[in-house]
């Protein structure tokens, strides 16, 4: 009935990519709690001379207030500015001399600030990876100017139809739930910060005790953990900030749909159901059932819906890995006189999945891809620390890693069949369409 071309496909990308998975998996990991509470993982990697040193904070919008939305990116993009000892050209320039990466990153559940160096400069990279994280100083000045960047950066996100069609459904499937907060804030919070509020956030979340360092490369575990007991051992403050955040989701007795009029020459459909986190025991079979529906050019959208229905410029799935209840979204850009048309064949596809109808080709073809992508995506020590530190920071364990291909392997067109009808409810989806001015 679907692709056997794709099911061909992903099957010799499997085959392919099996000396990768080796190479990934290869190397024990190494689990070490201090005692003012950092978390290092360590994994040696011989396969090249390249370092890669993740450090992740439990910090994002999921722990962020209403009233200081936005403050996490914020300090992450402020870390680069200068500390005490170097300027933020002194971090540029030193980086550079060393053929070096370092750059930060903000999601709803973590935030990251990582280095990338040669074996030859693990220590230095090491130190100014501490330098920034603990000893910022956040000039006024340099919050001004970053504070209008991101204005900047949040006015495009309203000019993008994506971008804007998916921040409205997060509001509207969320409500008051943290998740239904933009990384980035909004204009009211981040106009409102200063220097004090900057501070205090840092002061609160940036201890040992809330971080998850992982250092991935060819650099010795005694090594490693000399050089952390050295840098670390002396800080011992307590984090204050938010731990664990007990959040109700919007009670929904019927479907919200939405229409807006807005700048955009074309229209736009996304459509979200409230889903499982990563803790859940369903989360794998809705892995699977995104990469079926919305993944790719041979998933079930792309192919009915605009190859051979030729309903949309553009369609698919996603469904992001939250620690807490996260969504599957389908969307869709196409023009104006299909809304009506495209809405009925999505929710029609969404019900040939509650019915079961999958063979065992497709299926199969189906959890190749979604291994094979996940054995790629460990090419680079870079991408390999970033897994095990953001599995131990959601709380389900680095070693996660491993299991996560053996849990594909195991779903069936019957978990499919149940998952479906549990989470895609007739009165559980919130839809958003985007219509363009007259």
């Amino acid at each position: 009935m679907y692709r056997g071309v794709f099911c061909i496909i992903s099957v010799l990308i499997i085959n392919l990519f099996n000396f990768t998975h080796c190479v990934y998996a290869a190397g024990k990991v190494r689990k070490i709690v201090f005692n003012n509470g950092l978390t290092l993982l360590h994994k040696e990697s011989k396969t090249n001379d390249i370092v890669a040193m993740n450090l992740f904070i439990k910090a994002g919008s999921w722990y962020e207030k209403d009233s200081n939305s936005g403050i996490t990116n914020l300090v992450q993009q402020m870390l680069l500015k200068g500390t005490i000892t170097r300027t933020a050209e002194d971090i540029a320039y030193q980086m550079d001399s060393m053929g070096g990466i370092i750059d930060t990153r903000t999601s709803e559940d973590y935030a990251e600030i990582y280095t990338i160096v040669t074996k030859r400069h693990f220590e230095k990279g090491f130190e100014i990876l501490f330098d920034v994280v603990e000893n910022a100083i956040f000039p006024n000045k340099e919050i001004e100017k970053e504070k209008n960047i991101i204005l900047s950066q949040i006015k495009a996100k309203e000019d993008n139809i994506f971008d804007c069609s998916h921040d409205l459904l997060n509001k509207t499937l969320y409500g008051s739930h943290p998740y239904g907060k933009p990384v980035l804030g909004t204009k009211e919070t981040v106009k409102l910060f200063n220097r004090e509020v900057v501070v205090d956030f840092h002061k609160k979340f940036y201890t040992p005790d809330n971080m998850v360092l992982v250092i991935v490369g060819n650099v010795a575990k005694k090594k490693a953990v000399k050089k952390v007991k050295k840098i670390f051992s002396g800080l011992y403050t307590k984090s204050t900030g938010k731990k664990e955040v007990i959040a109700k989701l919007p009670g929904r007795d019927l479907p919200c749909e939405k229409s807006l009029i807005r700048q955009f020459r074309q229209a736009y459909i996304m459509l979200g159901y409230i889903s499982p986190g990563v803790r859940d025991k369903n989360y794998v079979v809705l892995k699977v059932i995104n990469t079926l529906l919305g993944r790719g050019m041979n998933s079930r959208l792309f192919t009915n819906l605009r190859d051979k229905e030729g309903l949309a410029y553009e369609i698919g799935s996603f469904y992001p890995t939250r620690k807490n209840a996260s969504r599957f979204v389908i969307y869709a850009g196409l023009d104006e006189k299909n809304l009506v048309s495209i809405k009925e064949k999505i929710l029609e596809e969404i019900e040939q999945l509650k019915k079961g109808l999958i063979s065992v080709e497709e299926l199969e073809g189906a959890k190749n891809y979604l291994k094979g992508s996940f054995i790629i995506d460990h090419q680079t020590n870079k991408k390999q620390a970033w897994f095990l530190g953001w599995f131990e920071l959601l709380g389900i364990s680095y070693n996660y890693d491993r299991r996560y291909l053996r849990q594909i392997e195991k779903v069936t067109s019957r978990d499919i069949k149940e998952v479906a009808n549990s989470y895609f409810k007739d009165n559980n989806w919130v839809m958003i369409q985007l219509k363009p001015e007259k």
